[in-house]
């Protein structure tokens, strides 16, 4: 397959996975979003549940205390209102009249708004004569109207706590067990009544023949009861300063739910049963302040960790490609170069040596010899690289570093490189110290002669045709911690470009001269990784004329 198509390929299948896994992320965030949604709904639930409670047990004890008052007879003077009332009333068919005091402007505007209101005709229906007695004997407050709402347990419970709060108040009786001083009417089975249900005095007693009743008259809130004095009907009550009240109550719930607000309920129904209050007829709205912080969910992390396997999967696919395709060019690369440079030789060897064998050539007979043999090397020094590189590529250790001094391996390799040099017309020169001889370093010598004899070839292949100067220098550089050999030429050097790739395999410096000058271009490749195997390195500077490859060796 060509590249092209690999990468392409490769591509389609990376947009097929990554839109699959887009939209497989999208649905498990939107389950994760309605989790969250749920979650928050939940705390906004329990919040206003807490919330229900708070304001239900601060309301108890003002009704306890309306309650209590609401058999007070009439007082000649006329007392100021407890802090949270408007004031407290008294209506007969006929009039109305103020039990407190009150500034004449609220108690005229009460006037009116119960002037187009007729009160006894919903206190009656809000809590009729035969109605008045709950399930288990106990009349209460507005607690015991039948009400529908979300949670009947918890609003059963808070119902129950009012009423408990309220005969420990005394202001509730027991069924069958009135409240001290209480004596319920005749026929009736209410029995709610206040401590001073009986009281001495001329005035009358009233008789109350409805529980006490929370309701709203146009924007008032108003806590009524019906009673009859000798025969006659009237309605007792007391009209709460409801934005105090509101501001009072939603204090009590400020840290729960800071933007709360509370809702007139004037005629409750059954789709607005939802978080009513158990002593008002008001609706607890939780506002939109609580705000539940996105948390990093199971949800969340897995997916992040299926994403990023994703990707490194297709990173290391990705990768994986291009080194086949780097391998596959190599490859073709290495086959090209080796074919080339096989042909050679090879058709050297076989014209030489048919002239040889039909004897046309006799007194030419050692030249031509001399030349198959230098073909022969120059053979044997490419299948000796391709198998040491061949080698290496496939992880198997080549260079064995064992240690022997500086001296010995001068020795070992100067008569080869000078041969080489020779062969191109060239000169070594090599100059060290016996100081610098006696130094010990940790190499495979014949590692180290193979890559510089690499160097020097390359020297007099590059370098030896246009140097002006022929000579090829090989230099000690000493450091504590190891040795450098420099393998210096004096030729044209190795281009800028050519620096970044040198190293790389089947490349040659100079690609204009790639196609005259012999090698397939393995030579500095295969000496980098020799270099590396034995802790050294090889590196190459251009500074002024000539290329310098340092071969940098470890001190034993």
């Amino acid at each position: 397959m060509k590249p092209r198509a690999t990468w392409i390929s490769a591509a389609a299948s990376l947009l097929v996975v990554v839109a699959v896994m887009a939209w497989v992320s999208s649905k498990l965030l939107e389950f994760d979003a309605d989790r969250a949604r749920s979650h928050q709904q939940a705390v906004v639930e329990e919040q206003s549940r807490l919330a229900l409670w708070r304001i239900d047990s601060a309301m108890t004890p003002i009704l306890s205390r309306e309650v209590a008052a609401l058999d007070e007879p009439p007082h000649a003077e006329l007392a100021a209102p407890p802090q949270g009332v408007v004031m407290r009333f008294e209506l007969t068919r006929e009039e109305l009249s103020a039990l407190t005091r009150v500034d004449a402007g609220a108690l005229a505007q009460l006037e009116r708004s119960l002037k187009s209101d007729d009160l006894f005709v919903r206190v009656e229906a809000a809590a009729p004569r035969e109605g008045l007695a709950s399930q288990n004997g106990q009349a209460t407050p507005y607690a015991l109207k039948s009400q529908s709402v979300r949670n009947e347990d918890e609003w059963t419970q808070r119902k129950a706590s009012v009423e408990d709060n309220l005969i420990a108040c005394g202001t509730l009786g027991q069924a069958g067990q009135p409240a001290p001083g209480a004596q319920p009417a005749s026929g009736s089975t209410f029995e709610f009544w206040p401590d001073s249900a009986t009281h001495a005095g001329p005035e009358p007693r009233r008789e109350f023949t409805t529980v006490i009743e929370p309701m709203w008259v146009d924007d008032k809130l108003l806590l009524v009861s019906r009673a009859s004095v000798a025969g006659s009907e009237l309605i007792v009550g007391t009209w709460l300063d409801w934005p105090a009240s509101r501001a009072l109550l939603l204090g009590e719930i400020e840290d729960l739910l800071p933007g709360a607000d509370l809702i007139p309920v004037p005629r409750a129904s059954e789709a607005q049963t939802e978080r009513l209050l158990a002593t008002l007829p008001a609706r607890l709205e939780p506002g939109a302040s609580i705000v539940v912080p996105v948390v990093w969910s199971p949800l969340r992390a897995s997916l992040l960790a299926a994403w990023l396997i994703v990707l490194a999967a297709f990173a290391a696919l990705m990768l994986l490609v291009r080194a086949s395709l780097r391998l596959s060019e190599r490859r073709a690369t290495f086959v090209s170069a080796v074919t080339h440079e096989l042909r050679t030789p090879l058709t050297t060897f076989r014209m030489y040596t048919e002239m040889l064998g039909e004897g046309m050539v006799e007194h030419k007979r050692d030249r031509y010899v001399a030349i198959l043999r230098r073909e022969a090397d120059r053979l044997a020094g490419l299948v000796e690289n391709v198998l040491a590189y061949a080698r290496i590529e496939s992880e198997h250790p080549v260079a064995k570093p064992e240690a022997m001094s500086v001296g010995l391996l001068l020795d070992r390799v100067l008569d080869r490189l000078r041969e080489r040099c020779a062969a191109a017309a060239m000169q070594l020169e090599c100059e060290a110290s016996e100081r610098d001889r006696d130094i010990q370093l940790e190499v495979d010598p014949a590692a180290v002669e193979q890559i510089l004899f690499n160097l020097v070839d390359n020297a007099t292949k590059y370098a030896g045709a246009s140097a002006e100067d022929s000579r090829v220098r090989l230099e000690l550089e000493i450091t504590p911690r190891s040795v450098g050999l420099h393998v210096r030429d004096f030729g044209p050097g190795v281009a800028a470009d050519d620096l970044r790739r040198i190293f790389e395999p089947f490349t040659k410096a100079k690609a204009d001269a790639a196609g005259t000058v012999p090698g397939v271009g393995l030579g500095l490749a295969l000496s980098r990784r020799l270099a590396r195997q034995m802790g050294g390195e090889l590196t190459v500077t251009c500074e002024g004329r000539g290329a310098d490859f340092v071969l940098t060796l470890p001190r034993a």
